[in-house]
C-alpha cells in the first residue's frame, strides 16, 4: 500500500469549519476527527478507517 503525504490547504481548513459547525453540537465531535473527515472528502476518499464512524457517514464517507 503507498502513501502520498499532503499538505493541509486553506480549503481543507474551511471544510473542517463547515463540518465543525454543522455537526459538533449534534456529534460532540474533536478537532482532529473534523480535520481527518475533511482532508478524506477534499481528497475524495473512497472509504477510509475512523472511530468516528458517525461523523464520517453522515458526510457521506464509507468506513472500513
Amino acid at each position: 500500500m503507498q502513501f502520498d503525504l499532503r499538505v493541509l490547504t486553506a480549503p481543507a481548513y474551511a471544510e473542517a469549519q463547515r463540518i465543525s459547525l454543522s455537526r459538533t453540537r449534534r456529534f460532540g465531535t474533536r478537532t482532529l476527527d473534523v480535520l481527518y473527515v475533511a482532508c478524506a472528502r477534499m481528497l475524495e476518499a473512497g472509504a477510509f478507517y475512523t472511530f468516528d464512524e458517525r461523523l464520517a457517514r453522515a458526510e457521506g464517507l464509507r468506513t472500513l
